[in-house]
């Protein structure tokens, strides 16, 4: 059971990684323009995926200064 829980957990950190990557991108090449509000919802629905990987991937833009 441990197992399955450790893969759980390492595919998650794949997906955030890979999410706050795809956003980044996004913000470093203005395809998001400066004061653009980033909406959880409509950034799970886009990826596919639950608010809680997009809610830490902004966490971390935010943590590199790149989203407020």
């Amino acid at each position: 059971m441990e197992e399955i829980l450790n893969e759980h957990s390492r595919a998650s950190r794949g997906q955030v990684a890979g999410i706050y990557q795809a956003i980044r991108d996004r913000i470093c090449l203005l395809h998001y323009p400066p004061g653009k509000k980033l909406a959880e919802y409509e950034l799970a629905e886009e990826f596919a995926v639950s608010r809680t990987p997009i809610r830490q991937a902004l966490q971390r833009l935010e943590y590199d200064g790149l989203a407020e």
